[in-house]
């Protein structure tokens, strides 16, 4: 697993993270956790399975079990552009109940962070169809993110509005939200009821997804 975390000089200078009620990342004083904050991966051939099978588990929306992984943007339009959109409520009304993180790389010190597209192609890691724009700038750390990393936390109001001035030509529609899906946080499969579930399967239904 070592070989393929992200050295500081390869991160971004800052990660954004949407959180919102019914995410299974666990939001506290603490910081940002995981659902599963034990499991760890060696290096060892078995142990890379371990892990490639860990993280293609993470991308697959209709996967149950508790991932170690928290999913973050490094492109602050397609982050704000999935939090606006709200797809964890399915066809409920929009209830601007989120917050929007900025994470500051060089405070995350002792996190293991992995490039999505990096595993994709160091790894042979498969990415499923639905959540392909993972690979475009996406990334996860193992476990947790600490409370002193998470430099801005912001509500949708202010999150809109400063959108909006940095760019009068902002698209909300720019980033398909319903391309996104992972077991933890896009795909909220794990929070979603079997009415809710079977929305989202008619949707791709319908158009083909």
């Amino acid at each position: 697993m070592d070989q393929y975390r992200c050295r500081p000089e390869e991160l971004p200078r800052n990660l954004y993270r949407v959180q919102y009620p019914k995410s299974r990342t666990n939001q506290s004083d603490e910081g940002l956790t995981a659902a599963d904050t034990t499991t760890i991966y060696g290096d060892s051939e078995h142990q890379r399975g371990l892990f490639r099978l860990a993280v293609e588990n993470h991308f697959t929306w209709s996967y149950r079990g508790a991932s170690p992984f928290i999913s973050l943007f490094s492109d602050r339009e397609h982050a704000v552009s999935w939090a606006c959109s709200e797809p964890w409520r399915g066809s409920s009304p929009h209830s601007e109940d989120w917050t929007f993180c900025t994470i500051s790389t060089s405070l995350l010190h002792e996190v293991y962070v992995f490039k999505v597209s990096s595993l994709v192609d160091e790894l042979r890691v498969k990415i499923p169809e639905k959540a392909e724009q993972h690979k475009k700038g996406g990334y996860i750390c193992l476990h947790r993110v600490p409370e002193h990393a998470i430099i801005e936390e912001q509500l949708p109001r202010d999150v809109k509005g400063r959108t909006r001035e940095l760019d009068d030509d902002y698209d909300d529609n720019r980033w398909d939200p319903y391309g996104g899906y992972d077991s933890d946080d896009s795909a909220v499969v794990n929070n979603y009821d079997d009415n809710m579930i079977r929305e989202l399967e008619e949707f791709y239904s319908r158009w083909g997804i």
